[in-house]
């Protein structure tokens, strides 16, 4: 049996409260770096910043700016 195979059995038999102790004694051996986080605070506001845009709509531009001058100097 492999290392992998024999810890994924440990894992299965063990409890939500100690799989979250297993982790939190593991992470001192092997922290989240600064960088991950970084990264992953940049990757979220990114999706935000996505999520908020919209298409825009195909312009006339000469349409919008004769109305623009038609309300401006009433042309």
């Amino acid at each position: 049996m492999s290392t992998k195979e024999r810890a994924y059995e440990i894992f299965s038999k063990m409890d939500e409260k100690q799989l979250e102790g297993f982790v939190t004694m593991f992470g001192i051996y092997f922290p989240e770096t600064t960088e991950e986080k970084e990264i992953d605070e940049r990757t979220k506001a990114f999706r935000e910043l996505e999520q908020m845009t919209h298409p825009i709509l195909d312009l006339d531009y000469d349409k919008e700016l004769a109305e623009y001058r038609n309300a401006r100097y009433r042309v």
